[in-house]
């Protein structure tokens, strides 16, 4: 389990200085060069499924995000929900943090 404040705090740097997606049916587009992908508890239970089998067959890592779309979308500093984000260059995030 990833601590969530390394979580928020690497997550605003790669939104900051690096390359991200916001949103499932961004990332479910663009997922083939992402780095890392998060979601929150609200994501259904089929998008997650697909969502998850797209990342395992691109072996991208994934990170389960406890809180929901409102909390994830506050984390990454805007006021809207977001269910899912992609992290597709970190930019001065160290997202190996995430990844241990």
């Amino acid at each position: 389990m990833v601590d969530q404040k390394i979580l928020q705090t690497v997550m605003r740097k790669a939104l900051k200085t690096g390359e991200c997606v916001l949103g499932l049916k961004e990332v479910s587009n663009s997922i083939k060069d992402s780095l890392l992908i998060i979601y929150s508890s609200s994501l259904e239970a089929p998008p997650r499924k697909r969502l998850l089998e797209d990342a395992d067959s691109q072996k991208i890592p994934t990170i389960y995000y406890e809180g929901n779309s409102m909390a994830l979308g506050k984390t990454c500093g805007r006021q809207h929900r977001i269910s899912v984000v992609a992290i597709k260059s970190s930019g001065d995030a160290n997202i190996g943090l995430l990844k241990q």
